[in-house]
């Protein structure tokens, strides 16, 4: 039986899965399973993933989202520790090795994360040469890190290796908190275990920045769902860190009711800035919502009284 399984969820990643699949098979640490939760792809996923088939798991599913895919992963694993890979990312070689070996040597701790570079396609596949265009992930983070977690997410997915053990306390993947359920999931897991944190980039995050802009009104809706769970079920955050609980929650009713203002949804976006300000009774927030409505005019006035001013110098 394997130490640990890796679990990729993938769908419609012709272009990328091989990149992912390879950074596995070339780990230093050998002990492990690859299960891969094509979830039902229409390109040509499955021929690539065929390449491999002596090497994997493969099983296929209905389309059901990335949460349904890596559900199905944990339920098939047979590894004591899983740890995930996002389809577009990779691994470092020794990404497994060190993970492992933290977690036996810190029986208290249930889950592993590591630095990440994030780079662009074009950094991706050059990621060696002197002119990378890439940044590390600085969140060295350990032991009890629900309070900082809650407040800033820090854990990257393809980074996890955590005890199969934990889904069986906190539950699944959400399904209806895409694309945040594993915010949601690691959020859960420190409120209950100790975290630890490897200082040292050993997986390259592809970054689609641009893609994830265009569901900004769902990530912030769904960030909101999973920060009001967390203090539902695990109230004891509010102790923690006091009045940084509802300036948290503050800031994504802020930034959902300028994207409703944006979509000319004006009921939406007064209903989220009300919300806001009841949280923190903060006297920037008109002025904020203010600047949002009339940013640019305020700006085009401001340009205007600078031209005339060089004008008559």
């Amino acid at each position: 039986m394997p130490k640990v399984s890796v679990v990729i969820p993938a769908y419609n990643c012709e272009r990328f899965i091989s990149t992912a699949i390879e950074s596995v098979l070339n780990q230093s640490y050998k002990d492990y399973e690859i299960i891969i939760v094509d979830d039902g792809s229409t390109d040509k996923t499955a021929e690539v993933i065929k390449q491999y088939s002596e090497n994997i798991i493969y099983i296929y599913q209905s389309n059901g989202g990335p949460s349904k895919a890596r559900n199905t992963g944990v339920f098939n694993a047979r590894g004591q520790y899983i740890a995930f890979l996002d389809q577009d990312d990779a691994w470092l070689p020794d990404k497994l090795k060190m993970q492992v070996s933290l977690l036996e040597e810190n029986k208290d701790v249930r889950l592993a994360y590591t630095d990440t570079y994030i780079l662009d396609d074009k950094s991706f596949a050059n990621h060696n040469a002197q002119n990378k265009r890439s940044f590390q992930i600085r969140c060295p983070h350990r032991g009890e890190v629900l309070q900082d977690l809650f407040l800033d997410n820090f854990i990257s997915t393809s980074s996890v290796m955590v005890y199969k053990e934990c889904f069986k306390k906190v539950g699944m993947f959400d399904l209806f908190l895409p694309p945040i359920a594993d915010y949601d999931r690691w959020l859960r897991i420190a409120a209950l275990y100790k975290v630890d944190y490897i200082d040292k980039p050993l997986v390259k995050f592809r970054d689609h920045s641009a893609c994830f802009r265009r569901d900004t009104i769902l990530v912030a809706t769904n960030v909101i769902k999973t920060l009001n769970g967390i203090i539902a079920d695990y109230p004891v955050i509010k102790n923690m860190i006091g009045d940084k609980v509802n300036k948290r929650l503050s800031q994504f009713y802020v930034i959902l009711g300028k994207l409703y203002l944006t979509k000319g949804s004006f009921k939406k976006a007064l209903y989220n800035f009300s919300v806001s300000f009841k949280l923190t009774k903060s006297l920037f927030l008109p002025f904020s919502i203010l600047f949002s409505f009339l940013g640019d005019y305020i700006k085009s006035i401001f340009r205007y009284i600078k031209l005339k001013i060089r004008k008559q110098k």
